[in-house]
This record gives C-alpha cells, sequence and structure tokens, in this order.
C-alpha cells in the first residue's frame, strides 16, 4: 500500500508541506500510537500525527487561550489536508 501522505520539509522556509499543503512548524518526534513523524505546528503551538489524525498535547484548558479555542479536533481538518488515493 502506498503512503496516503506526501510530507516534506522545506529547507530554507520554517514550513512543511503535507500533500502540497504548507503549514507553518517542522517535523518533529515519533508519533507514540503509530511511530511515524509528527508535526509541529506554530499555528496551533501543538504536535499532531497526520497518520492518526490526532493532536499530541491536550489543550491547555485556559478558557482565554485564543488558541486551544480555536484549535480543530482534528488536524486533517484544520488544515484541510486531503489523503492521497491508495494502491494495492
Amino acid at each position: 500500500m502506498e503512503n496516503e501522505f506526501d510530507i516534506k520539509e522545506l529547507v530554507d522556509s520554517p514550513h512543511v508541506v503535507v500533500n502540497g499543503i504548507k503549514i507553518g512548524g517542522f517535523i518533529a518526534e515519533l508519533c507514540p500510537k503509530c511511530n511515524n513523524s509528527s508535526i509541529y505546528s506554530d499555528h496551533y503551538d501543538a504536535h499532531f500525527c497526520v497518520y492518526c489524525d490526532i493532536w499530541l498535547e491536550t489543550q491547555c484548558g485556559d478558557s482565554a487561550c485564543e488558541i486551544c479555542a480555536n484549535r480543530p479536533e482534528s488536524p486533517l481538518i484544520a488544515f484541510k489536508i486531503v489523503k492521497l488515493p491508495t494502491v494495492g
């Protein structure tokens, strides 16, 4: 089965491109659930895994925090990432 995600870290820019979607951040540590690389999002100040479609940190719990209050439940929805068609 081919990978559903094409992930590239840009060399001259603090961005990662996932299936053509540019995200401010960088490729980070491995996801504890699936062992694939996670991505740190500058915008949401949190790590996420595109493969599991989860945030790796919980929201901070501060009701005045606009970052957490506006973070969608799904990283794929947050960044409008569409999985690539799979073969196999």
